[in-house]
């Protein structure tokens, strides 16, 4: 039952980190309106802005996430530490098993490769319509 509900939780981060990300690309896009401009009146095209636009977020994101995994990382070496056996005892088995830190380790990849799928096709549907 507590996995299901992990797993739920996890689920849910999705739907919500994406209109914070949405929110960013399309602010980042108001900021640089004129040098957008310019470059399409150079002959760039919607795709190549938005490529810089992706590589931006995806670097972003993959420090946050990056961020995240460590603090994540020292927080279960530090809970584990002392409250893994105890845990153990309790629920009759380990708590965590290997597969469980792969996932864990996964998880920091799937949010920036969220962030940056959702990023670029936000400025593409921002670029065609308004630009």
């Amino acid at each position: 039952p507590l996995r299901w509900l992990t797993v739920a939780l996890v689920l849910l981060m999705a739907p919500a980190t994406s209109p914070a990300v949405v929110l960013a690309a399309r602010g980042a896009l108001d900021t640089h309106r004129s040098t957008i401009e310019i470059m399409h009146g150079i002959g760039a095209t919607d795709e190549q802005v938005a490529l810089l636009f992706q590589r931006k977020i995806a670097l972003d994101a993959m420090v946050g996430a990056l961020a995240g995994g460590l603090i994540a990382a020292l927080a279960l070496l530090l809970i584990g530490g002392g409250g893994l056996a105890m845990a153990s005892d309790l629920a009759g088995g380990p708590p965590l098993r290997g597969g469980d830190f792969v996932l864990l380790a996964l998880l920091p990849v799937a949010a920036v490769v969220l962030a940056t799928l959702v990023a670029r096709f936000a400025v593409l549907s921002a670029l065609h319509k308004v630009i």
